[in-house]
């Protein structure tokens, strides 16, 4: 299957979208769409995604599929060389799957994103704030959902990674870019965290190592 995957190397979304590529062991052209200089607003990028937003998928077809959750739904329903489930099939997980995965992707990181904290101030130190404190209310909600669930082991929902994995990760690595001490603070999901960057398919996917970061972009 040839795919073409439109990201930016910062892009917790965009993130998401690739660890979940590599779970089900697929490979990507990535075209890589600056969110720094604005690009995702050019009429270019609009013409493609509407939204002006990242990722997008592009499938060998042509059909475009925008918002990681879509993205990664997708994946999951399809058999590729490997055969991992992101999304839970008993009806009970899969329903805490994405109830925590509701606690980052809806009720989090939107209030992080460009446009928003662009609107909300000027100052970068009220920015840097305003982030911290949605990310550590996140992170608790989050932390406390896996207590009430009681189902964390190596990852949120077992022993590997999940839907809610894939959310969780790059939003710790956005609570560390503000300053947040999650391992003194959320030791269990500090553990989690650790735990998906030893695994080749999230590692791979994170930021830094992305050409565009490499690149300087």
């Amino acid at each position: 299957m040839s795919l073409k995957l439109f990201g930016y190397w910062r892009s917790s979304a965009a993130w998401r979208v690739r660890w979940a590529l590599n779970l089900k062991g697929l490979s990507c052209v990535h075209h890589f769409v600056n969110l720094k200089t604005g690009e995702q607003k050019s009429p270019a990028h609009l013409k493609v995604n509407p939204s002006g937003r990242v990722p997008m998928l592009l499938l060998e077809d042509g059909t475009r599929l925008n918002q990681s959750l879509g993205i990664i739904s997708y994946l999951d329903s399809q058999v590729f060389k490997k055969a991992t489930k992101i999304i839970p099939e008993d009806p009970l997980n899969r329903a805490r799957a994405f109830e925590l995965w509701e606690v980052i992707a809806a009720d989090t990181h939107p209030l992080q994103n460009i446009s928003v904290i662009s609107r909300y101030s000027d100052d970068p130190q009220k920015r840097v704030e305003w982030s911290a404190f949605y990310i550590q209310r996140g992170l608790s909600v989050f932390d406390e959902t896996l207590t009430r669930v009681a189902l964390a082991k190596d990852f949120s929902l077992g022993n590997s990674p999940s839907l809610p994995d894939l959310a969780l990760i790059p939003q710790i690595y956005n609570a560390l870019r503000f300053g947040l001490d999650v391992q003194g603070t959320f030791p269990r999901l500090w553990k989690i965290y650790q735990n998906a960057l030893q695994t080749e398919e999230c590692l791979v996917a994170s930021p830094e190592k992305q050409q565009d970061a490499v690149e300087g972009v």
